[in-house]
């Protein structure tokens, strides 16, 4: 059974006031399992597509690499983690106050 990480209390730094909830965030998925480690990052794997569309820096930092190797067997790495900084996960230069798993992309 696959699941969702939904990102949502969204805000443009850790120290921004925050008058109302904020905005809500992707919903990355779905993805293999998701690890928290002492509330310091938020590890998970996922297919080399959903890979390339949540984490497209990831993926042309992993294409670079392989290139500059042509001899070389690349497997895709898809095992990958959020950094969770100021007790806020960060996402694509955005930080949120609160995450969900769900085996639903829409819940």
């Amino acid at each position: 059974m696959s699941v969702y990480l939904r990102l949502f209390h969204g805000r443009d730094n850790p120290e921004q006031d925050m008058p109302d909830w904020g905005f809500d965030g992707p919903v990355i998925g779905p993805l293999e399992y998701v690890h928290v480690t002492y509330m310091c990052d938020i590890k998970f794997a996922c297919s080399e597509d959903v890979m390339r569309k949540f984490f497209p820096d990831y993926a042309a930092e992993y294409d670079a690499f392989c290139k500059a190797r042509p001899n070389s067997n690349c497997p895709f790495w898809t095992d990958h983690n959020l950094v969770i900084a100021s007790d806020l996960v960060k996402y694509d230069g955005k930080f949120y106050g609160d995450w969900s798993v769900s085996t639903s992309p829409t819940g």
